[in-house]
């Protein structure tokens, strides 16, 4: 429901829906939508290599990390991190040769990669705001980037490595793993 709210808001009109035996429970609340539920030892090839793709890049993510685990919030994060890149640029089977999906059905300007000041999986202290500034409280926390918000308004969210749980602030300092 939230994706057709997104695309309707922006538009667009989702008349059909493929969708696996997950979404059988739900299939008679999608309203006008036709949903198509596919038998259970069938695939649809576009969406099966869109994951081999995404399941790729957050490979490529981990590697590169030297972690041993990964916490449910980090990994939510690299994946979206990872879709979030794939959508920002036009794919050769897109619908323009120039406008990215996000464009197109967010009407949102592509990422300026030169702001981006930290990757998900970097470690950080992420200062806390503090009032009064004048108090013995810590003034920043461990923490792990998750990513940018998506509202680009410089903020960006970190699993705090104190209580595991998400934080955002704005202004935080990279240091080493």
């Amino acid at each position: 429901t939230q994706v057709t709210n997104m695309y309707s808001s922006n538009g667009f009109t989702v008349t059909d829906i493929i969708a696996d035996q997950e979404f059988k429970c739900i299939q008679h609340c999608m309203g006008p939508i036709n949903v198509e539920i596919i038998p259970v030892d069938e695939h649809v090839e576009e969406a099966e290599r869109e994951i081999c793709t995404i399941k790729e890049r957050v490979r490529c993510t981990t590697h590169g990390l030297p972690y041993r685990r990964y916490p449910l919030h980090l990994l939510i994060a690299i994946v979206q991190s990872a879709i979030r890149c794939l959508n920002q640029f036009p794919t050769k089977s897109g619908v323009s040769e120039r406008l990215s999906p996000i464009s197109i059905v967010l009407g949102r300007p592509p990422i300026d990669y030169n702001q981006l000041l930290a990757a998900p999986g970097t470690y950080v202290q992420a200062y806390n705001y503090n009032t009064p500034t004048n108090t013995m409280t810590e003034r920043s926390v461990d923490a792990i980037v998750l990513n940018m918000s998506e509202s680009r308004n410089g903020y960006y969210y970190f699993m705090s490595l104190d209580t595991g749980k998400v934080i955002n602030r704005r202004r935080f300092t990279e240091l080493p793993i």
